[in-house]
């Protein structure tokens, strides 16, 4: 009887080991996705500042040429 069940638990602890190797893998990609994703956020949120700011500069400007044009 243990003869038999040997091979049994030999092939669920093999089947055991490449499940995690596959895990370990999944988790290694998700890992470099999320910081790819991660560097393409801050790059867009960078650019959204940057775009602010222009709009603000722009603002203050025509803020400035209106009120020189009452003078």
């Amino acid at each position: 009887m243990l003869e038999r069940l040997v091979p049994v638990f030999l092939g669920a602890l093999l089947l055991a080991s490449c499940a995690g190797k596959q895990k370990q893998a999944i988790i290694a990609e998700t890992d470099h996705e999320r910081d790819s994703l991660t560097s393409v956020i801050r790059a867009k949120d960078s650019l959204i500042n940057l775009v602010f700011s222009d709009i603000n500069a722009i603002s203050e400007n025509l803020a400035v040429i209106k009120s020189r044009e009452n003078l």
